[in-house]
Order: C-alpha cells, then sequence, then structure tokens
C-alpha cells in the first residue's frame, strides 16, 4: 500500500501554482508508468 508521495507533491505543486510562486518556473513529476494503472484502479470518490 502507498503512503501517498506522490499524491502530496503534485498537491504542492498545484498550491504553489495557486501561490503565484510558480510563474516563472516550470515543474516536472516523473513517475513510474505502473503508477498510473494503480491509479485507474483506485475507486473513485466524489
Amino acid at each position: 500500500m502507498g503512503l501517498g508521495k506522490t499524491l502530496q507533491v503534485i498537491a504542492l505543486l498545484q498550491r504553489l501554482k495557486e501561490d503565484g510562486a510558480l510563474d516563472e518556473a516550470r515543474t516536472l513529476v516523473v513517475v513510474p508508468t505502473s503508477l498510473l494503472t494503480n491509479w485507474q484502479k483506485e475507486p473513485h470518490t466524489r
């Protein structure tokens, strides 16, 4: 079971973008392709 570290990083980057801290910067998140499959299998709650 994962600890959600990737999701935490993506959430942090989103917050920094919303706050304007990334106006002059770029970010790149590199993850194994298997992670994408795992995310698709996760139940979605809304």
